[in-house]
């Protein structure tokens, strides 16, 4: 899709996209750099060391992105140190409006499930599905 049209789209307020948002072309550089890396444990590594350059909408959402395209063995470390960034913005942008209003929605007490690895002892990510748990775990 054509960035205007991509922009148009967003201004016509038809796509789910966070109030944050705003469009960067230096933003738009590293993303597109950084996507060839989408789903391979190289992408935190390279994420990390062009992270400071991006907006703060687009590191929440860049390291999102990349955290859900990616359940191989990387560094957890790394995952954690950037996950607990103090950037602004960041219940705004690292879900879409709709994510984020199903997650406020949910009860004080929930179940999750996860599945992991031999030898793992430190886990980060959860799911209130237990098929997918079963399916991680197979």
């Amino acid at each position: 899709m054509e960035v205007g049209t991509y922009q148009m789209r967003i201004n016509n307020k038809t796509e789910n996209v966070s109030t944050a948002f705003v469009p960067n072309q230096t933003d738009n550089f590293i993303i597109r750099n950084l996507l060839p890396y989408e789903g391979t444990p190289m992408a935190i590594t390279k994420f990390k060391e062009c992270c400071n350059e991006l907006s703060d909408y687009a590191y929440w959402f860049m390291l999102s992105t990349l955290w859900v395209s990616y359940s191989g063995f990387s560094d957890l470390e790394l995952w954690k140190e950037l996950f607990s960034s103090n950037r602004p913005n960041k219940s705004i942008s690292l879900m879409k409006p709709d994510e984020l209003a199903a997650l406020k929605k949910l009860p004080n007490k929930i179940i999750v499930y996860r599945a992991h690895r031999q030898k793992e002892t430190d886990w980060i990510a959860y799911t209130l599905d237990k098929n997918i748990a079963d399916r991680f775990a197979r």
